[in-house]
């Protein structure tokens, strides 16, 4: 099976391909092809609602893939320009990791911190992962819950000077 990357690389390829160019960093052009990429971003994500709405399996793999495509070339725009794609994606995961708990009693403690602060209840969702049970506080709607005190991961670190 193929890897993420090798279609990313198809996905760039693509585009320098049909004449969509890198600009310099921080200038307008850059921006504005930010802009674009961003808009598409959406544009591809509300087909996606749109086909779970009416449980359309086909356009909810197509809007997927078109996201896909949409992100490796931004993804790609950001990388030419000195940003470290690796090192953010990697900083966020282990930021996220921080929203569940190995232990029942933290997630209790969590959950009861939540709901003082937003007059919600909450409640604690239990997976399973390789025989280790996990726990993580939701909201009604289920919302997985950044715990009180939780810390936004610092990206400026990946950003070209």
């Amino acid at each position: 099976m193929k890897s993420l990357f090798d279609f990313y690389l198809q996905v760039k390829d693509f585009n320098q391909k049909v004449g969509n160019k890198f600009h310099e960093y921080d200038t307008l052009d850059y921006w504005r092809a930010m802009e674009s990429q961003s808009h598409l971003m959406v544009e591809e994500s509300s087909e996606g609602v749109e086909a779970a709405k009416v449980n359309d399996a086909v356009e909810s793999l197509d809007a997927l893939c078109d996201e896909f495509f949409v992100w490796a070339w931004k993804a790609a725009m950001l990388e030419q320009s000195g940003f470290d794609i690796e090192g953010a994606i990697q900083a966020v995961c282990d930021n996220n990791a921080t929203k569940y708990f190995d232990s029942y009693y933290l997630a209790v403690e969590s959950k009861e911190m939540l709901e003082d602060k937003f007059d919600e209840e909450m409640f604690i969702d239990t997976s399973v992962v390789n025989g280790v049970p996990f726990y993580c506080v939701k909201n009604s709607k289920g919302k997985v819950m950044k715990p009180v005190g939780f810390k936004a991961v610092s990206l400026e670190q990946f950003v070209p000077k």
